[in-house]
């Protein structure tokens, strides 16, 4: 998928609610499995660039679970974070990337990494930080 028709879709997601197909339906559920069985190559070439998209651009409120993207899609009220630094949709994302990197949280569930350990949250910053970069 060429990234401006990905950045379409998911403004038409955001702004009129309607769904866009199923690799950004997973990259807006943070689903990784799925969006990387369902992308195509040029999709997984603009992954980046399409999550970064997602992070700045929509609100958080309508991304991150698939409980928030049906509630968004059917119109049902979800809070945003009140405090972004302490979102559980970066937890469940960092969760994710621990998983597909085949990290196992110590006792007191943190994360051991070059950068040394680190929290869910912190992993997912973390590749964020390197995504922008």
């Amino acid at each position: 998928m060429k990234l401006e028709h990905a950045k379409l879709a998911i403004d038409r997601y955001s702004e009129n609610r309607i769904p866009p197909g199923d690799f950004l339906m997973a990259v807006l559920s943070n689903d990784l499995k799925g969006a990387l069985q369902k992308a195509d190559p040029e999709s997984l070439e603009n992954i980046k660039a399409i999550f970064g998209h997602i992070w700045n651009d929509l609100p958080q409120n309508i991304w991150g679970s698939h409980e928030a993207v049906k509630s968004h899609l059917t119109g049902e009220k979800t809070p945003a974070p009140e405090n972004p630094e302490n979102n559980p949709a970066g937890e469940r994302v960092g969760q994710k990337i621990a998983e597909v990197l085949g990290l196992e949280p110590d006792r007191n569930g943190l994360y051991k990494t070059g950068r040394g350990q680190q929290s869910a949250e912190g992993l997912a910053q973390t590749v964020i930080d390197l995504i922008r970069d």
